[in-house]
Order: C-alpha cells, then sequence, then structure tokens
C-alpha cells in the first residue's frame, strides 16, 4: 500500500507539471497568435496609408543629400515595390526622432507640418487629434501645439488616417513638371513651354509607380485634355485625331491636374493591395491519354508524347520540367495544337468540358522558343505592326496606338517603346523582354 501511495503521489505530481508547461505553452502560443494579429493589423493600415507615405517619404527625401541622413529616413520609412504591390515599413520611434530638429523630446507645430504641409487650422486640429487621442488635452491644454512622442507613437498612424486634407501640393507638381522639363528640353506651344506627357516614364514618378499606373496618369490626363480642348473649341472631331503618345502637357495644366490624377491612382493602388480574397475564375484545362506520334520513317511513326494525363489549374502558374529531349515543347504544342509536324490524340477538356485550345484562342498566347518579333523595328513598332494586321479592319490608327501603348505598359516596356528589337547582330532587349 505504502508503494501504491507512493505511485499516486509521483502520478499526481507528474500530472500538475504537464499540465503547467502545457498553460505555459498555450499562453505563449496566445501571446504569439495576438502578436501575430496586431502585427498584421498594423500592415494593413500602413498599406491603406500608402498613398499618404508616398507624399511624405517624397517630402523627407527632397532636400536631403546622399548621407546619413538618407540613412535615417530609410531606418523610419521605406516604401517597395512590385509590379503588382507595395509595402510600407514605418517605425515610428525613428520617425518621431527624425522630425524632432531640436531633440527635445516633442514635436511641434513646425517641425511635423515640414512633412504635413496642411493649413494651419488644419496643423493645429492633426496635433489636437492627437493629444485628445491620447486623453492628455484638457481646458487648460487645448491650444498645445506639440506632441511628446509618447502621444506621437501611440496615435499618429491613426490620426494621419483620418486626415482627410493631406495631399501633395501644386508646387509639388510644378517641381516634377520641372524635372521632366529639364531632362529634356521643354516644347514651346503658343506662348508656352510644354513638355510631352509620356516623359513620365523617365522621371523619378517612376520610382514608386509601375509602367500600368504611369499609363493610367497618362490616359487620365489625355481625357482631361481633350475634354478642355473639346470645351474650347467646340470641336468634338479633336477626339479622334488626338493621339496619347504625342500629348503635351503645359505646367499649369500638369500642376492643377497631377496632386488629383495620382491620388486616384495610388488610392486604386492601395485598394488592390487590400483585397485578401482573390476570386480566380481563369480557365482550367485537363488533358487524358494525349498522343503526338511523329513519322520516324517510311510507314514508322513513333509516339514523343505518349498517353499523359494532366491538369494545369485555372488562376494559377504551372511550370513543365524535364530534361533536354524529354519532350516538353512536344506536350505543350500537342496541347495547344501547334503541332503540324505530328498526329495528336487524345481528349482534352476546357472547364470539365470536352474541347479544344483552338476554341479559346482569343484567351491564350502561345510564346514559342524561337523568337518571333522583328528585329529591324523598335518595340512601339512591333505591336503597331500586329495590331493593324490583327484587328479590325475600320480600326482608326489613334486607337492602334493607345492599344499598343496599354499593352506595352502591361508589360512593363513602356521605357522601351523605341528600342530597337535586334538580334545577334544588333544588340537590343534581352531574351526575357523580347519573350
Amino acid at each position: 500500500l505504502g508503494l501504491v501511495y507512493i505511485g499516486y503521489t509521483l502520478f499526481q505530481e507528474y500530472v500538475k507539471d504537464a499540465m503547467a508547461k502545457l498553460e505555459a505553452i498555450s499562453s505563449r502560443t496566445l501571446n504569439a497568435t495576438d502578436i501575430e494579429r496586431h502585427s498584421r493589423q498594423q500592415q494593413e493600415q500602413l498599406n491603406r496609408l500608402l498613398s499618404k507615405f508616398e507624399i511624405i517619404n517624397r517630402r523627407l527625401r527632397f532636400n536631403v543629400k546622399e548621407g546619413d541622413d538618407e540613412k535615417k529616413i530609410d531606418e523610419a520609412l521605406t516604401i517597395t515595390s512590385s509590379s503588382s504591390s507595395s509595402k510600407v515599413s514605418f517605425d515610428e520611434n525613428k520617425f518621431f526622432r527624425l522630425i524632432d530638429v531640436d531633440e527635445n523630446g516633442s514635436v511641434s507645430y513646425d517641425e511635423l507640418n515640414a512633412v504635413m504641409q496642411l493649413k494651419d487650422s488644419e496643423m493645429k486640429e492633426f496635433i489636437s487629434q492627437m493629444n485628445h487621442a491620447a486623453a492628455v488635452v484638457d481646458d487648460e491644454t487645448s491650444t498645445n501645439t506639440e506632441v511628446s512622442i509618447d502621444v506621437f507613437v501611440d496615435n499618429f498612424l491613426d490620426t494621419l488616417e483620418e486626415c482627410t486634407s493631406f495631399q501633395l501640393l501644386p508646387e509639388e507638381a510644378g517641381i516634377r513638371w520641372d524635372e521632366m522639363a529639364q531632362k529634356k528640353e521643354a516644347t514651346t506651344k503658343d506662348g508656352k513651354r510644354m513638355i510631352k506627357l509620356n516623359q513620365i516614364y523617365d522621371s523619378s514618378i517612376s520610382d514608386f509607380l509601375t509602367d500600368k499606373q504611369i499609363r493610367t496618369i497618362i490616359t487620365n490626363f489625355n481625357d482631361i485634355l481633350v475634354e478642355e480642348e473639346v470645351h474650347l473649341s467646340r470641336n468634338t472631331e479633336v477626339i479622334d485625331v488626338r493621339g496619347v503618345r504625342g500629348m503635351l502637357v503645359s505646367r499649369d495644366v500638369f500642376c492643377k491636374h497631377y496632386p488629383k490624377v495620382l491620388n486616384k491612382v495610388l488610392e486604386d493602388k492601395m485598394n488592390s493591395n487590400m483585397g485578401t480574397i482573390r476570386s480566380v475564375s481563369g480557365i482550367d484545362i485537363a488533358f487524358r491519354n494525349l498522343q503526338l506520334a511523329v513519322k520516324a520513317g517510311q510507314n514508322v511513326s513513333v509516339n514523343v508524347v505518349d498517353n499523359v494525363t494532366g491538369r494545369i489549374q485555372g488562376g494559377a502558374m504551372t511550370a513543365l520540367m524535364g530534361g533536354s529531349g524529354a519532350g516538353k515543347t512536344s506536350l505543350l504544342c500537342a496541347l495547344c495544337g501547334k503541332a503540324y509536324y505530328g498526329e495528336v490524340k487524345g481528349d482534352v477538356f476546357i472547364n470539365g468540358k470536352l474541347a479544344s485550345i483552338q476554341d479559346i484562342a482569343s484567351n491564350v498566347g502561345f510564346v514559342p522558343q524561337d523568337d518571333i518579333v522583328y528585329a529591324e523595328l523598335t518595340v512601339r513598332e512591333n505591336f503597331l505592326f500586329s495590331g493593324k494586321f490583327r484587328l479590325p479592319k475600320k480600326t482608326p490608327n489613334h486607337e492602334i496606338d493607345s492599344l499598343a501603348e496599354d499593352v506595352m505598359a502591361s508589360l512593363g516596356l513602356a521605357r522601351k517603346a523605341n528600342s530597337l528589337v535586334g538580334d545577334v547582330t544588333r544588340r537590343g532587349l534581352s531574351g526575357g523582354e523580347k519573350k
């Protein structure tokens, strides 16, 4: 009985110890989950503030030379962009120390407004909102024009998100126009200096916008300019004869419309980044017992693709891998109806229905291994040439031109529009750019 009692006691101690360890693990897991959730929520808020941080970032860097100051900005605020999305990295403490010029532990009205550049009443309201949110404002301090580091760190992002009057200033738009006019000498028309809209591709604006977003800015400007010209001339025919590529814009017009156009593009960019669930329809392709027989002599044929079954799921990227001569290209050619050199057998299903790739030819692009673009033409000329052959005969030239610009922007080739495609004897695009 004594041994049983001792064993039972030890077992109870073991159970207590195990339960304590489980509780500790559970607590750590909950804390980790809370931290992860908070981090995700903060990143979502930063992404919602992308357009505002783009402006703050440019203002911080405008008068800064390379060196320690630029490194401090990188540590406080960084915006990384890819073709599909952007990410904001923001450290409230380091940002506070960056704008706290006199290093007294609080940010004054003037110090904060150096990057905010709001009207007096708006800036006072901005600081007041931060202090009210931290419950540090009473009747005696309701006119505070300073914010402590604790108040700033806890409330700057929320206050910035609520601020509706923060946007790019016309003066800053003028700086962008001057930059483009200086890089490529402006044209004079009707006594006014003008620049071509497509110069935006080669400006500092392209540092944080994709070609497609710049294309949207140019298109919006084109619509504004055409509308203004129609309004002034009362001539609706101007819409049919004006092309986007050669559209000119003066400094006054650019300063007037650019902040609004840019803000819309950045908001669209932010909204696309915020989509957590992407609806994928796409085209689902499945194939069963696919064969490709190639003649290897008189009355002799060889199956280079032999009873292959598989699926290419809609909305996904599928890689076909294998050694040299394994039949990768043959499989693709058989699947896409490009294997004219042999006999293809088997079933192909498009979205579950027995069909052929030719049935959806308008939705499929086949890029062969060998280049099929014209080396003697520029990128734009290749697209225009293709458009004039593929589009309906009555398609107007300015529409073909606009479509070519859209495609180049979507492919990230807008900056190479006037570059020769080239080949092995003439330097031009890279292999990937040609494909």
